[in-house]
């Protein structure tokens, strides 16, 4: 089958081609054109695709400023549904089978600058065809059927698409057009990190955030600034350059056009200003900003999901990589503002579609501590299979990078980020929730999972052992919650409608005490006490606080490492009388449970889900140990 034989090779054609995340791809059959999905990873899954009717494509083109919204009418949805539209009017008219838009912004630069026409000419002469600004898709189709002859088109406003009757010959055009575009006009310069205030910046992340979602959806914000983006940003003079739309590809995701809000030296003049321009662009342009540029501080990229706050802080700095180009080209030529609203309308309304069907805590902003291994990451597992976006926080930041890189694998770009942390020193802290502020913008729910468990009677327990304990179950979770709450008060200053949620992993023992196993009983006593005093503390803030008190997990390693273990910890202090192996320990613990067996992080990650999805609850204890334990 064709399409599938496209999807087997689109990958090897993305690599080759020096594409960049979010270019698309295409081939059309006798009744359909598959358009790959904006900004998505290509596969062999057909969900990779938009399926467009081509006889309705055509009906769209011949509509002429109101294609977008004709063009949304022609998908068949049963396929993904987030493709640009400006593509597949291109795709349509183009005279190949296989055919690709090219993702680089020197190329792009070129097909929309002010000298366009004569720069392709000279490039590449009678082996590409030029197509000018302004015109209809109907006209657009018509040069196209005019240069038939031609595989390599720079459509001004649109970017630049090759096309070929086979894949192979498709990524080999795309591979010889970058080099030569890059041979004549340069490489885009390398992006290099610069400093910055990361406090400050990570405390105007969560209030951006809030603002421009509106009071409704998903929200991420992702805190971006470098070598690049800053010259841009340095002034209202020096941002005219890239504050408007040149391509739609950028458009989709940098908006009709980015918000710069000038520098304030208190941080809450600094806040009052971006609330200001937030709420003037809104009533300016009818919608609200994709990108807002703070003078000399950062860039903060909004999308719905992870994906697209990404995408939006990639596509601002593609513009400026684009602008340095067109310096040399005459500048260049912007799209106009009614028609890149007219885009973004149906686009945005498509999007909405696409999110009907999210997971319960979608896109939601997670961080779970000790989340590397045991517990932990059976937790952050089953929350990332829910769809959220992760901070897996943890003092083995090996095995939490490890962690996070299978998540990015498993679940798409930016979905899980390591954080190194030791939840009993505050400086650490205070940084996990910074660098969460600048990945995503804010906090949705802070899971308190880091701890540890040493068992032994009182003459065994040192005070160390027991100073230990506190410091990692009890003052741990105070500083956590300290950091955390202060991100989700920052929200609801600016949405108090907005929930958010602390859950500490607290234990059956916090319900009940613990033979021979006081230390960690007494501290998880106590952080039940922290959980109902924040609560009440935090409830004018719309921030939730309860526990979850799971039963044993004797699966994970704090119960069966062979030599650590609690199994052959309570074996050797004879805490479980007659016991002779770590069998016989295990069967002593199962036989204690009603529903006879260990507890597991699927049945904790369902707790804390239910901690977010109800409204009404706080400063609760939830008990997950199979009837072991019921509340009185």
């Amino acid at each position: 089958m064709a399409l599938q034989d496209l999807m087997e090779k689109c990958g090897s054609i993305i690599a080759s081609a020096d594409f960049v995340e979010g270019a698309t791809v295409s081939f059309r059959d006798d009744s359909y054109l598959y358009v790959s999905a904006a900004n998505s990873t290509l596969s062999s899954d057909e969900k990779t695709f938009v399926k467009f009717n081509r006889a309705s494509v055509n009906t769209a083109i011949s509509a002429g400023d109101s294609d977008f919204k004709a063009l949304y009418d022609s998908v068949c949805r049963a396929s993904a549904s987030d493709a640009f539209p400006s593509d597949a009017l291109v795709y349509a008219a183009l005279p190949c089978a296989y055919a690709a838009r090219i993702t680089d912004p020197v190329a792009d630069a070129v097909a929309c600058s002010s000298e366009g026409a004569a720069r392709v000419k000279a490039l590449f002469a009678d082996k590409a065809a030029y197509i000018p600004g302004g015109l209809t898709p109907a006209q657009i189709a018509d040069r196209i059927k005019d240069a038939a002859e031609q595989r390599l088109f720079f459509v001004c406003g649109y970017g630049v698409y090759v096309c070929d009757d086979s894949a192979g010959g498709l990524a080999d055009l795309c591979r010889r057009t970058v080099d030569d575009v890059r041979g004549e006009f340069g490489s885009p310069k390398l992006a290099e990190e610069v400093t910055f205030d990361r406090e400050r910046a990570s405390y105007i992340a969560p209030q951006i955030r809030m603002l421009i979602r509106g009071g409704s959806g998903s929200a991420i914000v992702k805190t971006d600034i470098n070598s690049t983006t800053a010259r841009y940003i340095n002034s209202a003079n020096s941002f005219k350059a890239v504050d408007c739309a040149y391509t739609y590809a950028t458009a989709a995701f940098c908006g009709v056009e980015p918000l710069f809000v000038e520098y304030a030296e208190e941080l809450e003049t600094q806040r009052e200003l971006i609330s200001e321009a937030i709420e003037a662009y809104s009533s300016q342009h009818g919608r609200m900003p994709s990108v807002v540029a703070v003078q000399n501080t950062a860039v903060f990229a909004f999308g719905r999901s992870k994906r697209d706050a990404d995408a939006a802080a990639d596509a601002f700095k593609y513009v400026c990589d684009m602008v340095d180009t067109a310096s040399a080209l005459g500048g260049l030529k912007p799209l106009p503002q009614a028609r890149v609203k007219s885009f973004l309308d149906d686009y945005a309304a498509n999007y909405e579609l696409f999110l009907d069907g999210r997971a319960r805590i979608e896109e939601k902003i997670v961080v779970v501590t000790g989340a590397a291994q045991g517990f932990g990451q059976g937790i952050a597992d089953s929350l990332l299979e829910h769809g959220c976006n992760l901070v897996i926080a943890d003092l083995n930041d090996a095995l939490a990078s490890k962690n996070a890189a299978a998540a990015c694998a498993k679940y798409g770009r930016g979905k899980a980020v390591a954080v190194k942390v030791d939840v009993s020193n505050e400086e650490s802290v205070h940084e996990l929730l910074t660098q969460t502020a600048l990945e995503y913008g804010g906090i949705d729910l802070f899971v308190s999972n880091a701890g540890i468990a040493r068992s032994g009677n009182i003459e065994q327990t040192t005070k160390q052992s027991l100073e230990f304990h506190i410091a990692v179950n009890y003052t741990g979770f105070f500083l956590c919650s300290k950091y955390a709450s202060r991100l989700m008060k920052i929200q609801y200053q600016y949405d108090p409608s907005y929930y958010a949620d602390i859950v500490q992993i607290n234990s059956k023992s916090g319900l009940e005490g613990s033979n021979k196993n006081f230390a960690y009983a007494g501290s998880k006593f106590g952080g039940i006490g922290l959980v109902q005093s924040f609560a009440l503390e935090l409830v004018e803030y719309n921030i939730k606080v309860n526990a979850v008190c799971p039963g044993n997990y004797l699966d994970g390693p704090l119960w069966s490492d062979p030599e650590k273990g609690l199994f052959v910890q309570y074996l050797n202090s004879g805490k479980v009388p007659g016991a002779k192996t770590v069998d016989d320990v295990r069967r002593h613990y199962e036989s204690k449970v009603p529903m006879s067996r260990g507890c597991l992080p699927s049945d904790v990650a369902a707790a804390v889900i239910y901690c977010t999805e109800q409204k009404y609850e706080t400063g609760q204890a939830i008990p997950v140990s199979g009837g072991q334990v019921m509340l009185k």
